[in-house]
């Protein structure tokens, strides 16, 4: 059976990222040669392998597993030679750097490279991709295999083949590692985003493959652009990872890269090579692309705010950054602030498609649906324009030409078509009013003048959707605009990112208060992000408090001392500036509260605060608290422990551990 998504019969549709110009025929193999070469088309072939409708591949001839790397090129000491380096690499290659910025999107990846040797160090994306004769910015994350589980081909030979039995092709598989994400896709069965694997693969070996491919490809594609460069195998790579994953997606995901042999031992004794895989945030390596990025009258400079909207075909993210030093590099500071959980763009396409078809299910079955999507992300997903398009009609071929005429649905002639208006109603007014808003509550919460604003990502090129942005905040954002490259601002933000001798998004601008009660001391070790976080102690009473809490003052039971019980200390306050990996001394808690208070609280019945969690350790088996609580006999007693504490965009995590050993965690969701 096949169980391949593709597009319909007699039908070629080329991809948003690809240039005109056509694609490579499905039947030619990858380039095995250095230089680039448009490969030679053999009658029934794919790849360059034997195949037949009924027995599949020749044994003689298996498919392969991935393209050539630098080390199966035929003569990387005849390409040197064929193109001379100037002196001075020759002289430094062993010192060389290069950085490998790599995107990995559900949809399409794109990769970017640096080298301070190379073009003056500037950015340079890899253009040219197996399966096309066109020059592409992307190339489709996607892999086709055949029904034991063996790797046939990946991007665009695994997209653009026709249907092939008892094949499948796997797209959105980098979803997986979305647990949030992947549970809602799968309760639609008719949905096409949801991923078909092969019945031998689990879907971590589609993303180690898929990686195998795409990092073997682009070492040997950097050779043929640049020749031999000594400092490739130990080029630092910094791949992206979307912000709302936890971290259990991300250390499966850099699992899977080590796996993939994106990074290793460049030589002997070279035991610090895992440190050379980066993964980045995916708005954190855009916004450095952006700041980055010297447009016509507009270079940020310190104190000034800016906003990154990052507008993907199924998710939409607003970040926020501010400037806070320029020497020589633009230096930025997180301010914690983003949105999520958007309905795409491409959902609510679907949504609207399953409407109208509901009585046709025919055209409800994955084929037709992925079909129906593929032409819309790449035609009026871009070009729409809005009301001015209301009395147009927008015609959608059906894969399945079956039941094909019913117009009180919109079926004419093997044709889907949608009025301009109810496509405006019902796809992009209710995603526009949710990026309004979303854009809207961050500068509330900001609280600043905000100079910037880039758009960036797939849909950040429709027309319809900068013009609505523009008109909501042109009064109050001075540059909303569109930087070059856009659409791989990831992967070039991401390159970036390796070769600056500190980091661009150094530092965490805390966006809001957390408070915290009851405990001993601890130590905070260091983390990447940072809150704000006040601790309930036992302090000595002062006049003040005598004067407003005298009832939370105990006396006679600490040595004479009087103590104001529901004290709040601040260990750090909103709107400080905190420098990543840094470590903070704090006090144990059981209790965590928030607050936007910019006023500076002093206890814990004051207004403005919320609770956030409670955490509850089972201390049973721990021997010294047991030891401790037996010899106390009834009396109170003290117990050290030390609490490590983890905060991200997607979750925060905190660890009780008692001399380096864990005894208990907690983790739990809190977006902003």
């Amino acid at each position: 059976m096949d169980t391949r998504l593709g597009p319909g019969p007699g039908s070629s549709l080329s991809s948003t990222p690809v240039a005109s110009g056509g694609r490579l025929h499905p039947d030619a193999g990858y380039p095995m040669t250095t230089e680039p070469s448009i490969p030679n088309y053999k009658a029934h072939t794919y790849n360059g392998f034997n195949f037949s409708l009924t027995t599949g591949f020749s044994p003689t001839h298996p498919p392969p597993m991935r393209p050539p790397s630098v080390d199966t090129l035929q003569s990387v000491s005849t390409f040197v030679g064929s193109r001379s380096l100037p002196p001075s690499i020759a002289a430094i290659s062993d010192e060389i750097r290069i950085s490998i910025g790599i995107d990995i999107d559900v949809a399409f990846s794109s990769v970017a490279y640096k080298c301070p040797l190379i073009d003056g160090g500037k950015t340079r994306q890899i253009l040219n991709w197996p399966g096309t004769l066109s020059t592409s910015s992307k190339i489709p994350t996607c892999l086709l295999y055949d029904e034991e589980g063996t790797l046939i081909a990946w991007g665009y030979e695994a997209r653009d083949t026709k249907p092939i039995p008892r094949t499948v092709l796997c797209q959105g598989f980098m979803s997986f590692l979305d647990l949030t994400g992947r549970a809602q896709r799968e309760q639609d069965p008719f949905n096409p985003t949801v991923v078909i694997i092969p019945p031998t693969k689990r879907p971590i070996d589609l993303v180690v493959d898929y990686l195998s491919c795409i990092g073997e490809y682009v070492k040997s594609q950097i050779t043929r652009d640049v020749g031999a460069i000594a400092g490739l195998d130990s080029a630092e790579v910094w791949l992206t990872v979307p912000d709302i994953w936890d971290g259990k997606a991300r250390e499966i995901m850099k699992g899977a890269a080590i796996m993939a042999d994106l990074v290793h031992a460049a030589r002997a004794n070279d035991r610090g090579w895992r440190d050379r895989l980066k993964l980045l945030p995916q708005l954190e390596a855009t916004a450095v692309h952006c700041a980055r990025t010297d447009l016509p009258n507009l270079r940020l400079e310190p104190p000034e705010v800016f906003f990154v909207f990052d507008a993907g075909y199924d998710r939409l993210s607003v970040a926020a950054y501010q400037a806070i030093n320029r020497t020589p590099y633009l230096e930025i500071a997180e301010i914690c602030g983003r949105s999520y959980g958007f309905n795409g763009i491409t959902n609510r396409f679907l949504q609207l498609v399953q409407a109208l078809l509901a009585d046709h299910p025919t055209h409800l079955e994955r084929h037709s649906l992925a079909y129906f999507l593929e032409n819309f992300q790449e035609g009026d997903l871009l070009t729409f324009s809005g009301p001015q398009e209301d009395a147009d009609t927008f015609l959608y071929p059906c894969f399945n030409l079956s039941d094909a005429d019913d117009p009180s649905v919109g079926l004419i002639n093997g044709q889907l078509a949608l009025p301009g208006s109810l496509l405006r109603k019902e796809v992009f007014d209710p995603v526009m009013e949710e990026v309004l808003k979303a854009i809207g509550d961050q500068m509330q919460k900001v609280g600043q003048r905000v100079t910037a604003l880039f758009l960036v990502g797939e849909f950040s090129g429709n027309v319809y959707l900068k013009n609505r942005i523009q008109e909501r905040f042109g009064a109050r954002i001075r540059f909303i605009t569109r930087p070059p490259d856009s659409d791989t601002a990831k992967s070039r933000g991401a390159a970036a990112c390796g070769l600056t001798k500190r980091p661009i998004v150094s530092s965490i601008i805390v966006p809001q208060s957390y408070l915290m009660k009851e405990g001993v001391d601890s130590w905070v070790p260091p983390f990447s992000f940072l809150r704000i976080f006040i601790a309930q102690v036992r302090l000595p009473a002062e006049p003040e408090d005598w004067e407003n809490r005298p009832s939370y003052i105990i006396a006679g039971k600490f040595g004479g001392v009087a103590i104001c019980n529901n004290r709040l200390q601040y260990l750090i306050s909103k709107g400080s500036v905190v420098r990543k990996s840094h470590s903070i001394k704090s006090k144990y808690w059981t209790r965590l509260y928030t607050s936007n208070s910019d006023g500076i609280l002093r206890y814990t019945d004051q207004a403005e605060t919320a609770e956030l969690c409670k955490w509850t350790v089972d201390l049973a088996g721990h021997p010294v608290f047991q030891k401790n609580r037996d010899e106390a006999d009834g009396r109170p007693f003290y117990t050290e422990f030390e609490i490590a504490l983890e905060i991200d965009t997607a979750e925060i995590r905190a660890f009780l551990i008692y001399e380096d050993q864990e005894w208990g965690r907690v983790a739990f969701d809190y977006f902003l």
